[in-house]
């Protein structure tokens, strides 16, 4: 994977987003011409609504393509990323003097091979990702600022609210992610020197001294590992939450300062508010 797919997919990340973000005018403008449609002719009907309506489409069909593509190109690289982090371990491994092997135990090399290779994968498959999710916001907010005037900083507080509360659980599920990591490393460890040493431990009756170590540091790695998927299910729950409060919080202040309330702009304010969340969703 070279510096050239990852900067065309950046590209093609901006310009779905650009084209996503074009369906609430379109659509904007249709309600606009529904309401408007009886001081038109029948011409005049078929040809601006025809017009709306095919752009509406082709903006969709576009947009799904180009998801679809980044979708899969991403795929296509994280699988070359996983393959090259494989074999560059695999030929340290083998390179490396007897002595020097002895520095790493059979746990760690497993935790390269299957957890920070795939780690490495996502990082890089997370670039163009991330660079799609402040393009979005960064649009969102002004188009909504467009639509619904000064009443969008309200939900620019919630959104700040929900970072500064994603961002100190995502730190501590971190934390417990290297401890279940630390307390792996030491369950194999164990369970590869009862192994080689199967001999010795029935010879003097060590098994289930030996298994007793083993099933304690698993019962610790299985809480640890327990309380990281809670805090994972918090973390999730709260992408799909707070998007809802921003939109329910926008709309809510927006009816009580506002006497006129146009159809067009909350459908198209609605639209905006479900690509964001969508966007957010979509970094996880």
């Amino acid at each position: 994977m070279g510096v050239a797919t990852v900067v065309l997919s950046c590209t093609l990340q901006i310009l779905c987003v650009v084209g996503s973000l074009t369906a609430p005018f379109l659509l904007q403008q249709i309600i606009d011409f529904i309401d408007r449609s009886q001081q038109l002719t029948l011409t005049q009907r078929i040809y601006q609504g025809g017009v709306l309506l095919l752009a509406l489409i082709a903006v969709d069909i576009t947009t799904s393509l180009l998801s679809q593509y980044i979708e899969m190109q991403q795929m296509v690289s994280g699988v070359q990323s996983i393959s090259a982090m494989g074999s560059m371990v695999y030929q340290k491994c083998l390179r490396i003097s007897g002595a020097a092997s002895k520095q790493y135990n059979q746990g760690k090399l497993m935790n390269l091979m299957q957890m920070d290779c795939m780690r490495v994968s996502t990082i890089v498959n997370q670039v163009s990702t991330g660079i799609q999710l402040v393009v979005t916001l960064g649009l969102s907010m002004y188009l909504l600022f467009h639509f619904l005037g000064a009443v969008v900083l309200a939900g620019v507080g919630i959104c700040l609210v929900s970072i500064v509360i994603n961002y100190f659980v995502a730190r501590v599920n971190r934390r417990y992610q290297q401890r279940v990591m630390s307390l792996k490393d030491e369950r194999i460890k164990k369970t590869t020197e009862a192994l080689q040493s199967v001999k010795m431990l029935k010879m003097y009756g060590w098994c289930d001294l030996f298994m007793s170590f083993i099933a304690d540091v698993r019962k610790r790695e299985v809480a640890t590992m327990q309380f990281k998927a809670f805090l994972s299910g918090i973390y999730i729950c709260a992408l799909y939450l707070f998007p809802k409060l921003v939109s329910i919080g926008t709309f809510f202040i927006y009816a009580a300062v506002n006497t006129k309330i146009s159809l067009g702009v909350i459908f198209a304010a609605i639209n905006v508010f479900n690509i964001m969340a969508v966007s957010s969703v979509s970094i996880v």
